[in-house]
């Protein structure tokens, strides 16, 4: 498969440009609202772990109840259209924030969490559905590393510069901040020229049913939507990153600049990973899938020792080499997906591997919330055991590569 470069791909693909835009100014104002709402959790009186655990476990959950509706629409409407809507709601939901300076309660900041979070579960299907449509064959893995590129630069950013403004101009601005990126991704978004399509016609349970009973038949596709999910038993990561923030490598008492910098290392990582395995692949279909299982054990071999770290230097290396596996894992998953589905059913089998890792997700995140509450277990210690449950996917991934190859 010939290469495409980055520079080359922004520059001869509009469509693509547009989309890569909309999703890098958008995904700049989640990371500020992410650390904006936790400040926001904090100014109401709700600042344990389990107060912010609720909140990342609410903004995820959603998922499930959205999942068969987001991916029946991203494969019936126009994929635009949808992601257009979604950038809509979202800015209306994060304007409702601002109720909480009349009604300061915990249940007005969930309930817009949970409804921000079902509005943005039609987000990213459509997008990741849409990709190839609007990209050629031997531009598509650079499409998707520089996509998680992106994520991972906003995220480095984002949070950084997220944590350093809400500390010093407070959260009210920074949702200000996260409004105007919504409405400037939708203006992005209508800039793209989609080819035509035919939308599938039946309702959402057959088409769904549809959509699971070709997963169900064939194994490589079912193995790959698990992927993700096997990486999320560390989905707990960025609540421990949060109290690790505050806590154990707190700078100069500034609790949310700790965040930002180890937000800021895991993206750093998730970054340079993408790249990297891209390089190293040769974006050869077998070697990606081998490296799926090299991430996972990247991820497990760097997380496992962050038990003895006592230097937040050490912990950013730790953080970033564990990172490069996990990106790793996220992005060649989806391109062997892209490459291998038929167009008609890509949105539905996206929606169900989104749903998967996010209960994976919210599981994670509530088992080790729940530890760290009720067991006062050190933070570090906590990462070392997500590390070491990486070895569990890393190995049936292997099982799965030498079943595949017989």
């Amino acid at each position: 498969m010939n290469s495409v470069g980055y520079i080359a791909l922004l520059r001869n693909n509009p469509n693509f440009r547009c989309l890569y835009i909309a999703r890098l100014i958008s995904l700049l104002g989640d990371w500020f609202s992410l650390l904006a709402v936790l400040a926001l959790l904090r100014s109401i009186g709700a600042g344990t772990a389990t107060d912010f655990g609720i909140a990342l476990i609410l903004k995820s959950l959603p998922v499930l109840i959205a999942t068969p509706w987001a991916g029946y629409f991203a494969d019936r409407y126009s994929r635009i259209k949808v992601m257009v809507w979604s950038d809509i709601l979202r800015a209306v939901l994060v304007a409702l924030f601002f109720l909480v300076l009349v009604f300061p309660a915990t249940t007005l900041v969930y309930t817009l969490i949970v409804l921000q979070a079902l509005v943005a579960t039609f987000f990213e299907p459509a997008r990741t559905a849409l990709l190839p449509d609007i990209v050629s064959d031997e531009e598509l893995t650079a499409a998707n590393a520089l996509g998680a590129t992106t994520w991972s630069a906003m995220l480095t950013i984002g949070a950084a510069l997220g944590g350093v403004f809400t500390e010093f101009f407070g959260w009210e601005w920074a949702l200000v901040i996260d409004i105007g990126t919504y409405v400037v991704s939708m203006v992005f978004l209508l800039f793209i020229q989609a080819p035509s399509r035919v939308g599938i016609t039946g309702n959402v349970s057959s088409e769904n049913w549809i959509a699971f009973s070709y997963m169900r038949r064939h194994i490589e596709c079912w193995t790959l939507v698990l992927v993700k999910g096997g990486w999320n038993l560390v989905g707990g990561v960025t609540l421990m990153l949060t109290l690790l923030g505050e806590g154990t490598f707190s700078m100069g008492g500034k609790m949310i600049l700790g965040v930002s910098v180890l937000y800021a290392a895991r993206g750093l990582g998730t970054g340079i990973g993408p790249i990297l395995s891209r390089y190293l692949t040769q974006s050869k279909p077998k070697r990606m899938e081998s490296f799926i299982g090299y991430g996972y054990l990247c991820g497990a071999v760097f997380y496992i020792p962050m038990y003895w770290v006592d230097s937040i230097g050490y912990a950013i290396i730790l953080i970033i080499l564990a990172h490069i596996g996990g990106a790793t894992v996220w992005v060649f998953s989806t391109i062997r997906l892209q490459q291998t589905l038929p167009e008609d059913i890509r949105g539905r089998i996206f929606a169900f591997e989104y749903a998967f890792w996010t209960i994976m997700f919210v599981l994670s995140t509530y088992s080790y919330s729940f530890l760290s509450d009720q067991f006062h277990f050190d933070s570090r210690l906590l990462l070392s055991v997500m590390g070491g449950t990486l070895l569990i996917p890393f190995g049936l991934w292997q099982l799965r590569l030498v079943w595949l190859k017989r």
